[in-house]
């Protein structure tokens, strides 16, 4: 199964033009449109237009994903390791992601060292994969509900946690959550959205940085996803 989305890296770099050309032109020239450098838009169309936008965001989210899942299936990711201020890394995910939780009624809290402790590790990928497990948490948690995030510093490793009072995953199913393309509420009517990437997707990001990933849940009782990452990547 690694091998069905795996593109040798020039083939994926023609794609990931070929699918982002596009693109560009429709934000850009649906950007135009809402600033008024067209002339002024009825209230109806800029509402289409806005929603031209949210959609062609959405897509462009869903394009870097695939083009991340193949590049992770054919193996060779290549990691660029840096220091990580973990209390840092923690507490920018929380101020980049608190107006969504604000927006979606839900608590959102952390708890982190104010210096330290510091990986060295490689930021983008620890930093992509901490962001689908707190996106995934958000979208799973009902109004009124809570996330949380923390980072500890553990003998030569560095964990992550990420808890929220969500829907929670079914015993039988939490095998399964890190594959691609897998959705608990799997069907065409399911109630929440997404191709069922983020987890595969924070997967592989870890596990390339030499870590590992475990979930512990209940129905209706929430999740919590535990992030192990060495501190120096060897």
């Amino acid at each position: 199964m690694a091998a069905d989305l795996a593109l040798p890296g020039g083939h994926r770099d023609v794609v990931g033009h070929e699918l982002r050309t596009p693109l560009n032109f429709i934000v850009g020239y649906g950007s135009l449109l809402a600033d008024g450098a067209y002339g002024e838009l009825p209230p109806g169309a800029r509402e289409a237009v806005a929603r031209i936008l949210d959609g062609a965001d959405r897509l462009a989210r869903l394009v870097d994903d695939l083009l991340t899942v193949s590049q992770l299936a054919g193996g060779g990711v290549p990691v660029v390791p840096a220091p990580v201020d973990c209390g840092e890394l923690v507490r920018g995910l929380v101020l980049e992601f608190e107006p969504q939780a604000r927006g979606l009624g839900l608590g959102l809290t952390h708890e982190a060292p104010s210096t330290g402790p510091t990986l060295h590790t490689d930021p983008q990928r620890l930093r992509e994969a901490l962001r689908h497990l707190l996106g995934n948490a958000l979208k799973f948690t009902p109004r009124g509900g809570a996330v949380h995030l923390a980072a500890a510093g553990e003998g030569r490793c560095v964990r992550f946690v990420v808890r929220d009072t969500g829907i929670g995953i079914p015993k039988a199913c939490q095998r399964r959550i890190f594959d691609r393309f897998y959705q608990v509420d799997g069907g065409l009517t399911r109630r929440y959205g997404g191709a069922g990437l983020g987890l595969a997707i924070a997967r592989g990001q870890i596990e390339a940085l030499g870590g590992t990933i475990e979930v512990a849940s209940e129905p209706a009782c929430g999740a919590c996803f535990t992030v192990t990452v060495p501190v120096v990547r060897r």
